[in-house]
């Protein structure tokens, strides 16, 4: 597996770490503020340290050519979660794992859609439809899964200059602690 099929498939399984990390309870956030502060570190020697970004460009294909010279995606993500879990359960949980699986499929659908690289109506689509999902596999109400899901799918298509993967996850557990 390469490129953006690896990318997409690292994304998803990170919301296996969620999920492990249940019994945590509320030291998960600790948890994920300490693995951010790791990140930000690892990211940092990956854009200082050329023969770091050349090793990790060759051994783990999956960065853009735009985040040889800001952090990757990955970054954002675990920012993005560590956002998200100081709201309380359920809202931390949903939005985690909305960030986790309709983020990606979301670029895989959308990405059957033709050449560009941009966002598309169906990418948008698979997301909204994939939060709903995922929201109520984990006991929303069916009426705020369905406006968190909308919530999500807004703002992974205009996430107002921000990266994607920093915004989804905390928007939607936002939404869902606004809703309770």
């Amino acid at each position: 597996m390469r490129g953006a099929a690896l990318r997409r498939a690292l994304h998803a399984a990170t919301g296996a770490v969620v999920l492990l990390a249940g019994p945590l309870g509320s030291g998960f956030p600790v948890v994920l503020a300490a693995g951010l502060a790791a990140w930000g570190l690892f990211e940092f020697l990956r854009l200082r340290v050329g023969w770091f970004r050349d090793f990790l460009a060759r051994a783990v294909p999956v960065y853009r050519r735009h985040e040889l010279e800001r952090p990757s995606g990955a970054f954002y993500l675990v920012f993005g979660y560590a956002l998200a879990a100081w709201f309380p359960p359920p809202a931390s949980l949903g939005g985690i794992l909305v960030g986790a699986v309709a983020d990606p499929l979301g670029s895989l659908v959308g990405s059957t859609a033709g050449p560009g690289g941009g966002k598309t109506w169906r990418g948008s689509a698979a997301v909204l439809v994939t939060a709903f999902l995922v929201l109520i596999s984990i006991k929303i109400p069916p009426l705020t899964a369905a406006l968190a899901a909308l919530i999500a799918a807004l703002v992974e298509r205009r996430p107002a200059g921000l990266d994607d993967n920093l915004v989804l996850a905390p928007a939607t557990a936002l939404a869902l602690f606004l809703m309770a």
